[in-house]
């Protein structure tokens, strides 16, 4: 596997910011640099609104990592992440597959289709 390093600046609380999951990702790491709490969703209006009881959007609790394992993801997934603070940092760590070429077998390798 290799790895794809990417940040969001949060500059403003309660906004919505985009993080995009890389096609391939197998394995994820999202945190914030200082350990702020923070929150993640599909939706961009109930992350910014810190949207209670809703089940699109995922709070994580101060000094907490979220990983994510197992995923199979075919094109980019595009998420939405806010903090209740300014000036915050997320920080996340993808671990991608090497190459597709083991999902698809119909791939052309040096012209010759296997």
């Amino acid at each position: 596997m290799k790895a794809q390093i990417a940040k969001v600046d949060l500059v403003t609380a309660n906004k919505a910011y985009t993080l995009t999951i890389p096609r391939d990702t197998v394995m994820m790491r999202l945190q914030t640099r200082d350990g702020t709490a923070w929150r993640w969703g599909l939706t961009e209006n109930e992350v910014a609104e810190n949207v209670e009881r809703v089940w699109s959007v995922i709070s994580i609790s101060s000094q907490a990592v979220y990983d994510e394992d197992g995923l199979e993801l075919e094109e980019p997934l595009t998420i939405f992440i806010a903090c209740g603070s300014n000036s915050k940092v997320l920080e996340a760590l993808f671990w991608l597959r090497e190459s597709v070429a083991f999902k698809h077998p119909e791939v052309v390798r040096r012209g010759k289709k296997r």
